[in-house]
């Protein structure tokens, strides 16, 4: 079974690296999607991911699989059948993780911001599509809701609804996978971010820009996708309890590294690349530091318990502790 869990992870985490990819490539030249990607394999809650048999190594290139379909069907409204896809691959994964239902939230708001249909028509597809989407997961609510009671399928511990605390808590977490966990660094960051932005805002009111177009949906669509998902999380807390930790960040991690990617298109436009990929390539050099340390983690962890050492890792690099 371990020789088998090995082999199957392995085809699950080249399939989203693979599916990353693409999307990231019709952002950047093939070269740095290709460095983007291999940096999204060190981050540590990759690695800590796809270490075991949890749903997320299937649910993880599920919601990329629906996010590569919608951005098709946005792309070009005539082909429905991308829109079809994306659903039907949202209520798979909402079977492998109940949580999906909040990326059927993130396609819905997706459909409604980034469509350039009318009005009535964008109601009209969005009224479809969660009518689809209802009808795929009927099956899931009421099998959970007969055996459990719940629709999610089950009760985890105590409500507790903190949102503020809830909410520095999960952006520590994304400081501590991104920038590992140096405040420094996560200023540093966002204050190189808006420098570019300024300084690309000022050259494109006064110079000719490049031919090189973001759309909106490119821009704010990984997010919007993104933001939804932390706050079904947050709010989920309120009936049940659900965890904060690495585990629940890596299925965003590649949303947020593309919505850096199409960052770096936007910056592109009216910059030079070596400026517009300075932000991209800062995540990209503590992707590779954090990563080594964090397989030298576990390699060392492997060496001195008969386990993978999961919960020493997990008390290193979460904010929380484990609960399995």
């Amino acid at each position: 079974i371990r020789e088998l869990s090995i082999v199957l992870n392995s085809l699950l985490l080249l399939g989203s690296s693979l599916i990353f990819f693409v999307l990231a490539n019709k952002l950047v030249n093939t070269w740095l999607a290709l460095a983007t990607t291999l940096s999204l394999l060190l981050l540590p809650a990759m690695q800590i991911t796809f270490m075991f048999l949890w749903s997320e190594t299937v649910f993880i290139p599920l919601i990329l699989l629906s996010f590569y379909c919608l951005s098709r069907y946005i792309e070009n409204a005539k082909s429905a059948t991308m829109l079809a896809c994306a659903i039907a691959l949202l209520a798979l994964a909402t079977y492998t993780r109940y949580v999906g239902v909040a990326f059927a939230f993130s396609l819905i708001a997706s459909l409604l911001f980034f469509r350039r249909d009318g009005i009535p028509k964008r109601i009209k597809t969005i009224l479809n599509s969660g009518l689809l989407y209802s009808l795929l997961i009927a099956p899931l609510l009421i099998r959970n809701f007969l055996h459990t009671g719940h629709l999610s399928g089950g009760e985890r511990g105590t409500p507790s609804l903190r949102l503020q605390e809830d909410s520095f808590r999960f952006i520590d977490l994304i400081a501590q996978e991104l920038f590992t966990a140096q405040p420094l660094l996560l200023g540093s960051w966002i204050l190189l971010v808006c420098a570019l932005v300024v300084i690309r805002n000022n050259r494109a009111n006064g110079t000719t820009q490049r031919n090189i177009q973001t759309s909106a949906y490119q821009l704010y669509m990984p997010l919007l996708w993104s933001l939804i998902y932390i706050g079904f999380l947050l709010i989920s807390r309120s009936v049940q309890q659900v965890d904060l930790d690495t585990r629940m960040l890596s299925v965003i991690l590649p949303l947020l590294l593309l919505g850096v990617i199409a960052l770096t298109r936007f910056l592109s436009s009216s910059l030079p690349l070596t400026l517009a990929t300075l932000p991209l390539v800062f995540i990209m050099l503590i992707a590779v530091i954090s990563g080594i340390a964090c397989h030298q983690t576990i390699l060392a962890n492997l060496r001195t318990e008969q386990g993978p050492g999961y919960v020493n890792h997990m008390r290193y690099y979460s904010i929380t502790e484990p609960r399995f």
